[in-house]
């Protein structure tokens, strides 16, 4: 049986994980902003053949379909994303995903380890408990 202290200490020790996972999550969320802004002062690249997107679209220059994933896995942070949400999400990077497509990548990642699929949605394996107690036992 656990003394309350010990307890207590355990409570405060997952707060103070929830919390660091959460500020990691809004660094990323920052960086992108950043990125965001600077693509502002760029010239976006043309697609004038692009579906459904109306005259143009723009991308991210050297950001892939699964960079852009992962992207948005880190700034969704702990709670994740399903695919829907993926496919939503990189419409605001300029990448118009087709569902099975993303579904393929996610898929590929959960197999690579790169990512871990609990509760209907995606996260970066760093996002995870497991994930967090490996990052700090390696430095």
């Amino acid at each position: 049986m656990k003394k309350n202290g010990t307890v207590g200490v355990e409570k405060l020790l997952e707060k103070r994980e929830s919390l660091v996972a959460q500020m990691d999550a809004l660094k990323h969320k920052i960086s992108g902003l950043e990125m965001a802004i600077e693509l502002f002062d760029e010239s976006p690249e043309i697609d004038s053949e692009a579906p459904d997107r109306g005259s143009y679209s723009v991308r991210l220059p050297g950001l892939s379909k699964a960079g852009a994933i992962r992207r948005l896995l880190r700034e969704a942070g702990i709670r994740g994303l399903d695919s829907r949400a993926v496919v939503e999400g990189a419409l605001s990077l300029g990448f118009e995903l087709k569902l099975n497509s993303v579904a393929s990548v996610l898929s590929r990642m959960k197999r690579e380890g790169e990512v871990v699929y609990a509760d209907g949605r995606y996260r970066l394996k760093e996002f995870t408990k497991a994930g967090r107690r490996l990052a700090d036992a390696t430095g």
